[in-house]
């Protein structure tokens, strides 16, 4: 009888090992698969261009990129209307960028007016909006709107400060 409870024994004791091993095979595999499955999936999307992969319908807003042709000005030294009696200099450099290319050819027609406008805008602001830098879109707004009138109809430009020294 001893023999046979020792049979006992031993099948009892190989029966979890091979369920243990069993069970951990299974997992292996059902992990191997799915990332297999996850694996065709990204090569199927990417591949088709589907999905996350998908191009862009244009649907998000994206920044519109202006182009401009710029039209350089000569510097502009102006003497600044100071109330102190002490003289004020401004010496600014200006570049017109225009929206349109039609524009473009319009500027240098008039150019000495445009000059002359430009001066007698900035001889027309006090010392403190123009060394104030939070009023540089005030000044630029009022040299456009200088300019345009010289022009019919008005000019699609912007205006950009190339140099600006106040001494």
């Amino acid at each position: 009888m001893a023999g046979k409870q020792q049979e006992v024994t031993e099948e009892v004791v190989v029966e979890p090992k091979e369920k243990k091993k069993k069970g951990l095979m299974i997992f292996i595999i059902i992990v191997l698969i799915l990332i297999l499955l996850g694996g065709a999936f990204t090569g199927y999307a990417f591949f088709t261009k589907s999905f996350f992969f998908a191009p862009d319908d244009g649907k998000e807003e994206k920044a519109e990129i202006i182009k401009e042709t710029m039209y350089p000005l000569d510097s502009f030294v102006i003497n600044l209307d100071s109330n102190g009696g002490s003289r004020k200099y401004l010496k600014v450099g200006i570049a017109i960028g225009c929206i349109e290319k039609k524009d473009i050819k319009r500027i240098p027609e008039k150019e000495v007016q445009i000059k002359d406008t430009i001066i007698a805008t900035l001889r027309e602001q006090d010392l403190e909006t123009i060394s104030s830098v939070d009023k540089d879109d005030i000044i630029k707004d009022e040299i456009i709107k200088s300019i345009n009138v010289l022009f019919e109809p008005d000019l699609a430009i912007n205006i950009y400060f190339t140099e600006y020294i106040i001494q």
